[in-house]
């Protein structure tokens, strides 16, 4: 078989080996979110079939190093430059990483940049709660369906509900900062807050009856001047057209000035 084509089968095989694991990560985490007791011995088989297959990934990732290193060792320039080139560039680093997190989490251990992923969870809305002091990666995983476990259920779902009602304080203050005459007490903060914005709807409301009947009056206004003004510019320009008739028919008599008349 070519050594290439080797190579790529045997990444090929750990991928698939990746890919259960994570499968069954899943579904280990969606249990234990579900809350349903699970059996010991069903646990047992589950944690021997994911040492077998952390094995299998350690025995791949050392076989293809292994397969690297002759090829590197053997005196073709070209399929040196080749082979370094492909375990320098981004992918191969990217599948190592996996790899190696897929072999930490089959074996029980937490990596720092993945956590666990028996992680239950404590919200119930499927989000996991931001914890600033991760628990240390040596430190044992309480037993799912355990009392320690519970307690840890317990302590997390406190802490989300402290976090919320936070939220809810840290919404009322804001609250009494706007609305004026507020009291201490939140309900009467709540209450004062719907009076106030049941004033300021009336308020709106009455403001917006008084600016449509200015603006009705207003233009009945504009209208009225508009026509007497229409009004006084043909009257004018009647005058005008008289005043050029009555000169015209002067200048026809010989009388070119007032004084003439006298």
């Amino acid at each position: 078989m070519h050594p290439e084509k080797r190579q790529v089968e045997e990444e090929e095989e750990a991928v698939k080996r990746f890919k259960a694991a994570e499968e069954d990560a899943a579904a280990a985490a969606a249990a234990a979110d579900s809350g349903i007791a699970i059996d010991n011995e069903l646990l047992r088989q589950q944690h021997k079939q994911q040492t077998q297959n952390a094995a299998a990934v350690q025995a791949a990732v050392q076989s293809s190093n292994t397969f690297h290193q002759m090829l590197l060792n053997n005196e073709l320039p070209q399929t040196q430059q080749i082979l370094q080139e492909r375990l320098n560039s981004p992918s191969a680093q990217e599948f190592k990483a996996q790899l190696a997190k897929t072999a930490a989490a089959a074996t029980g251990a937490t990596p720092e940049s993945n956590g666990s992923p028996y992680e239950p969870d404590t919200t119930g809305g499927g989000v996991l709660p931001h914890d600033d002091h991760p628990p240390n990666s040596q430190t044992p995983r309480p037993q799912v369906g355990s009392a320690e476990w519970h307690k840890q259920r317990r302590d997390n779902h406190k802490e989300v509900e402290r976090r919320r009602r936070e939220n809810i304080n840290r919404g009322i203050e804001r609250i009494a900062q706007i609305v004026p005459d507020c009291d201490k007490q939140k309900s009467q903060i709540l209450k004062r807050a719907y009076e106030y914005i049941e004033k300021l709807k009336a308020a709106e409301s009455a403001n917006m009856e008084k600016y449509a009947l200015e603006k009705l009056l207003r233009e009945q206004a504009i209208e009225e001047l508009s026509q007497r003004n229409k009004k006084l510019t043909e009257e004018v320009q009647q005058a005008w057209r008289e005043t050029e008739q009555w000169k015209k028919a002067a200048m026809e008599r010989g009388v070119t000035s007032i004084d003439d008349t006298k």
